[in-house]
């Protein structure tokens, strides 16, 4: 059974290590001097372990403690620590959901409708924020299904005494409406549907008489309203009838709405309304979004202590652009306003996220940041220019992805060197070189293609940071399952950018194995890979890194090169290019350089990263 005493151990244990490990982050980018920063990084490392230790431990005293079948008691003080800990900020997928799960099937067997609701609505917000853009349609579904799960509850509203349980009805069509309309393609055609129940139920003599004056309840019904106007993103492929209540919804939020367009939402709404209407040409529209980015909007303080406003004014500037690319794309479009739009808007936001801090919003920003690239891009001219927008923009900001790729970098330069000395073909394709003469006469060239490799064969990683900055505990199957997912991630922000295509295979394929039969992604063919050699050196390079990561693992740590060597060898043939084992191996200055850099050298890559990431906010 769970007593009161676990329960709060539980709560106090795991909050205060979540504040431990942001305490210990922020150290790392305050603190100055290389010396002083190494004892800090070290501490850190054994405070990180210790607190993933201690999460373990008493994560499984309460599961174990949980009887099956569960008892009321038990259950409520499960439940009241999942409520505080949702509340306050303090929640984690792995440990709401697995918990949540099992209060819910036990409430519902109950009728205990205010407890079922408070699940199903941190449920619902657990699995949305974790997978957001990235979400398949099985995780699309299962976050839908929590949230229409409370609306089938509705005609219990005048029954539940708790106004925080009852706001969660409108959570739920809020959520649904947006961001989920945007991901789900089955809420789409029936989202205003969504929307008209929604509103049918708060203006309803029972929910009036008992919320009509809740300030929250309030508010959230406004957000209701302002977000069917993201419905903007889709509306083209809505029927007909749909297309015009969202053009009366424009309408009618605008009278509502005059003096209070913080989010710029209804603007952006406006102007999509008009381009459907034939009210606006292209050129109209593009000249009004130029005026607002560029004279409108605020330029976001980043020293300022208001985060929210800040970021309210960077998210109004490149969702207003967005609206901009999606013009561009039109096939009325003049090339003159193409060129005029990246002059003016795409390098001014390209400048304004580049100088946005490290400390600024950071989980917020790693998405913002991933969708401006994509879009962005392709104002870039050279492969230089894309190269170094993609590390600035997404590497860099992912301080986790951003040294193991330095790491892997300095690594497979190193390995590349040998590799070119004594059997050069086994990096045939590089650079476009099949010759062992070409690979030699251009390399140089060659081995900058290599250390590229390294720095950008992880980006996918940086589209999944709350999974890679996990150190609180042991990842669960379904983050495990999206970190499987990082190469495809990867392929899919970069897969647009033609001039980046020799990075491709590197990217989708560093994790299979050298015989085809293992790793992920299934999809990925080594066979028909023109760089399959350089895949080969960068997934050594990876293994390598991360076996020997003796600061930055909080579950392990890192082993010896010569250890890891062995290793590299009994897979040499299986799951490693054996060619390129053999020639580490028989390299006797290799290794000790390969060693130095996996031990003691490695605190200097990892200094020289922070320093790094404190520029970001930087001219």
């Amino acid at each position: 059974m769970v007593t009161k005493e676990l329960a709060e151990r539980f709560y106090q244990t795991y909050r205060g290590n979540f504040d431990l490990a942001n305490e210990w982050n922020e150290k790392l980018l305050e603190v100055q001097g290389e010396d002083a920063w190494v004892k800090i990084i070290v501490e850190r490392s054994g405070v990180i372990r210790q607190a993933f230790a201690e999460n373990e431990r008493v994560y499984r005293e309460i599961t174990e403690a949980m009887p099956d079948p569960l008892d009321e008691e038990s259950a409520d003080q499960v439940y009241e620590i999942l409520s505080r800990l949702f509340y306050e900020a303090y929640d984690d997928f792995y440990v709401m959901t697995s918990l949540g799960e099992k209060l819910l099937g036990f409430y519902e067997s109950k009728g205990n409708y205010e407890k079922v609701l408070i699940l199903c609505n941190l449920l619902g917000y657990e699995t949305s924020e974790l997978y957001g853009f990235l979400a398949g349609k099985d995780m699309e579904e299962e976050a839908t299904r929590y949230y229409r799960k409370v609306i089938r509850m509705k005609d219990h509203y005048p029954e539940i005494s708790d106004p925080v349980a009852r706001k969660c009805f409108f959570n739920a069509y809020d959520n649904l409406i947006s961001p989920l309309s945007q991901f789900c393609q089955s809420l789409r055609p029936v989202v205003f549907s969504i929307y008209r129940e929604a509103m049918e139920l708060w203006n309803s003599p029972a929910v009036q008489e008992l919320d009509g004056r809740n300030e929250e309840i309030q508010a959230r019904i406004n957000m209701i309203k302002e977000d069917m106007l993201y419905i903007m993103d889709f509306v083209e492929e809505l029927p007909t009838k749909d297309q015009e209540a969202f053009h009366d919804l424009v309408e009618r939020r605008g009278e509502e709405n005059k003096a209070n367009d913080i989010s710029g939402c209804l603007f952006r709404a406006r102007l999509t309304s008009d381009y459907l209407t034939k009210k606006r040409s292209v050129h109209e529209i593009i000249e009004l979004i130029t005026k607002r980015i560029l004279f409108e909007i605020p330029e976001p303080d980043f020293e300022d202590e208001d985060q929210y406003k800040n970021f309210e004014y960077l998210l109004d500037a490149h969702n207003t652009a967005f609206l901009g690319f999606d013009m561009i794309k039109k096939a009325e479009c003049s090339d003159k306003d193409r060129e005029q739009f990246g002059k003016d808007v795409v390098q001014k936001l390209t400048m304004l996220h580049q100088k946005v801090p490290y400390s600024f919003c950071t989980n917020s920003m790693h998405n913002v940041c991933a969708l401006w690239y994509q879009d962005a891009e392709i104002y870039c001219k050279t492969e230089n220019e894309k190269e170094e927008l993609l590390i600035r923009m997404l590497v860099c900001r992912q301080p986790i992805t951003y040294i193991h790729s330095l790491m892997v970098s300095k690594i497979a330069a190193m390995i590349a060197e040998k590799v070119l000395d004594v059997n050069p073909l086994i990096l045939s394709g590089a650079r476009g070189y099949y010759t062992a003469e070409a690979l030699r006469e251009h390399r140089e060239e060659v081995l900058s293609y290599i250390e590229r490799c390294g720095m950008l064969h992880d980006v996918g990683k940086c589209a999944i940071a709350a999974v890679i900055n996990q150190q609180n505990r042991r990842l669960c199957d379904e983050e495990f399952g999206m970190i499987r997912r990082h190469p495809e991630y990867g392929l899919e922000i970069i897969k647009n950018s033609e001039v980046l295509s020799p990075y491709f295979d590197v990217i989708n394929g560093h994790h299979r194995t050298f015989d085809g039969k293992g790793g992920y992604p299934d999809s990925y063919d080594r066979t028909k890979s023109s760089v399959q050699g350089v895949v080969d050196l960068i997934t050594i390079s990876d293994s390598t890194d991360a076996a020997t990561d003796i600061l930055g693992r909080n579950y392990t740590k890192g082993k010896d090169f010569y250890h890891l060597l062995e290793e590299l060898a009994a897979g040499a043939g299986t799951r490693y290019h054996p060619k390129i084992v053999r020639i580490i191996k028989e390299d006797a200055d290799l290794c000790r350089r390969l060693r130095d850099i996996t031990s003691k050298g490695r605190y200097d890559i990892y200094y020289q990263a922070y320093r790094q990431i404190q520029t970001l906010g930087g001219e």
